[in-house]
């Protein structure tokens, strides 16, 4: 899942502020899917915090404090991310 954000640093820091808060409301849910509520609360901490341009610091500062260490996510390749965690599209 990291890595994954991580590809998408450059497009992300150019979401105006309505295309970013659906993209920080969509991964807190599921990067605090399951965890435990101590670390949901820091993950959460973490993401509100950012802004589009500071999305590479969110990514590194979840990896620094390997609050996902024991995620789900962690261990699913990308081509393997069930289709209801993948990041929305605009239709239209």
């Amino acid at each position: 899942m990291m890595r994954r954000l991580k590809l998408l640093v450059k497009i992300i820091g150019k979401f105006d502020q309505n295309d970013f808060e659906i993209f920080i409301a969509w991964v807190t849910k599921i990067l605090t899917r399951g965890v435990p509520e101590e670390k949901r609360k820091e993950i959460k901490e973490i993401i509100e915090k950012a802004a589009p341009e500071e999305v590479s610091k969110m990514i590194s500062n979840l990896e620094d404090k390997k609050v996902l260490s024991n995620s789900l996510f962690s261990s699913i390749p990308c081509s393997e991310t069930p289709e209801h965690l993948q990041f929305p599209t605009r239709e239209g």
